[in-house]
């Protein structure tokens, strides 16, 4: 059986999505935190109820820039397929660690626990984009393979073994806590791929510095929120979350906007034409 990549493109964008396309990003960055504002304004502790909004608004809509940036490119080049496995794994174990919680006694569900279900859906919208769009030579590497792969059946048989076999240790409570580790773990080796593959290209075409800028608002927002409530040594797993985040969009941010500025790849294969590559400039 033959698998067959789907990257027809379009010669040009319509004269309306260009001349909107440069600042449609720009205009979600200032609403985030307008609507924020607002929905938190009425709470009895105002700042930390805004914070925790612009969390979730962000984290909410933090892929939708990429998920836009592949359709529109019909090309997922530039955009690291590890990175890809990693949240989608990541995203799902939070999905895990939340129904966890929403079954324990007396404990309710997060707030940010629909954001992230949400999250988990775009995430794999964006993985199938990676199947089926233009990707260049690129795969998932076997490194990346191993590590899902391992964390995955750890996890199966630590709930098969400990449900069959009721032991202490392997308690329904213990696996909420493992993944809620990995988690962590997928948070915190996530981006290295995506910050590798654009050392190695000089260059950040491809890839959304608008998702960049959402999720680094989400982690400062999670991170202020944590600090305003004194809750961050209560919640270690969230903190370590927020300041990966950030410092990891920190980097990004820092490749996009100086290191590689305006750079295209070396090998000239963008797949872009001339109006694309000027609206591009903005993402």
């Amino acid at each position: 059986m033959v698998a067959v990549e789907v990257h027809a493109r379009r010669h040009s964008m319509s004269p309306a999505l260009a001349l909107v396309q440069p600042y449609a990003g720009f205009v979600g960055l200032l609403a985030i935190p307008v609507f924020g504002v607002l929905l938190g304004a009425s709470e009895p502790d105002a700042p930390v109820a805004t914070a925790g909004w612009i969390a979730t608004l962000a984290g909410t809509v933090r892929l939708y820039p990429q998920l836009f940036l592949n359709w529109q490119r019909r090309s997922v080049e530039g955009l690291s397929l590890d990175a890809q496995v990693y949240a989608v794994f990541g995203f799902g174990a939070y999905a895990l660690f939340n129904c966890g919680l929403a079954k324990a006694p007396s404990v309710l569900l997060p707030s940010g626990a629909y954001a992230n279900l949400h999250t988990l859906l775009v995430s794999m919208l964006v993985l199938y984009q990676c199947s089926i769009f233009k990707r260049g030579a690129q795969v998932v590497s076997s490194t990346c393979q191993i590590v899902v792969g391992a964390a995955f059946a750890f996890m199966l048989v630590f709930l098969l073994v400990g449900g069959v076999l009721n032991i202490g240790i392997l308690s329904w409570s213990n696996f909420i806590d493992v993944t809620c580790y990995f988690h962590v773990l997928m948070t915190a080796i996530k981006y290295a791929p995506q910050v590798e593959l654009q050392y190695t290209r000089k260059s950040t075409v491809g890839f959304s510095v608008y998702g960049v800028l959402y999720d680094g608002l989400f982690g400062a927002a999670t991170l202020a929120s944590l600090l305003l409530q004194g809750t961050a040594a209560a919640n270690p797993w969230l903190l370590a979350i927020a300041c990966i985040t950030v410092s990891y969009n920190t980097v990004l941010l820092l490749q996009h906007a100086v290191l590689y500025r305006n750079r295209w790849p070396a090998d000239g294969d963008d797949d872009c034409t001339l109006q694309e590559r000027r609206a591009l400039i903005h993402i």
